[in-house]
């Protein structure tokens, strides 16, 4: 008894051309989200280099803003001073 043709070489060829296509769409994709990511990424970094000046410039004006009240406070002390006011400090 012969054993009977499970497949039909036709089949098994288009089979095997279609798995190619496949592994090759699937690497230009791998290759196209790689560059995407690395986009990103970039993007990501500076954003992240611009964050950290604008947080640099908050912590200049914060300081600016303190020694502008520390002066005003000092100007305050010495016009009562000169007028012989009492400055309250609390």
């Amino acid at each position: 008894m012969a054993r009977k043709l499970l497949y039909v070489p036709a089949c098994v060829e288009a089979y095997r051309r279609a798995l190619q296509q496949a592994r090759e769409d699937l690497h230009e994709m791998d290759l196209k989200h790689r560059a995407a990511m690395a986009d990103l990424y970039a993007e990501l970094d500076q954003c992240r280099c611009e964050f950290e000046k604008l947080k640099d410039i908050v912590r200049e004006r914060h300081a600016a803003e303190q020694r502008v009240a520390l002066l005003q406070r000092d100007r305050d002390r010495f016009v009562i001073d000169q007028a012989g006011g009492v400055f309250w400090v609390h």
